[in-house]
Formats: C-alpha cells, structure tokens, sequence
C-alpha cells in the first residue's frame, strides 16, 4: 500500500487528481503505516481489500486491522468469499 509513482501518463492526463483506488490482495503487511498515516488519506480513496478463505499463509487480521483502522470517509462494506 505504498504511495503511486507519477508517471508521464498520469501528470499528462491528470489521472488521480480527483480520485485515488487501493486495491490490496491477499494483505499481510502495512509497510510501517502508523496510525497517524492510516488516519490521513483523503476522503475520495476508494479501498478494495481481498482476502482469500482457504488463504493459509497469510493472517486476515492485518487486512481487518487495515480496513478498521483506515480514515477513507464513508466506507461500503461488500463481502464476497473465495475458495
């Protein structure tokens, strides 16, 4: 979940400048986001985290921990299970 790079494409274009999208997958670590970072993303971040039911690898509780702690403004909760 580290910051996007601003490619030529993207300062072109505008792209991100009104909206940004985390998509995490299968999440099983933060890259030391504190609290602090956690509660300052802007309010237009849209957030998709995945994870997998017969994931035996990696611990759901650090993308639970991610989600419930995550200032995104009004979050819609849609569950879906794989596996």
């Amino acid at each position: 979940m580290g910051a996007g790079r601003r490619t030529p494409a993207k300062a072109k274009n505008n792209w991100g400048e009104n909206r940004r999208l985390l998509f995490s997958l299968a999440t099983w670590y933060s890259y030391e986001l504190t609290q602090a970072q956690l509660q300052s993303f802007p309010s237009n971040t849209k957030l998709i985290m995945q994870v997998y039911d017969d994931d035996n690898v990696n611990d759901h509780r650090m993308a639970i921990g991610i989600f419930n702690n995550i200032y995104i403004g009004l979050k819609t909760v849609s569950v879906s299970v794989f596996g």
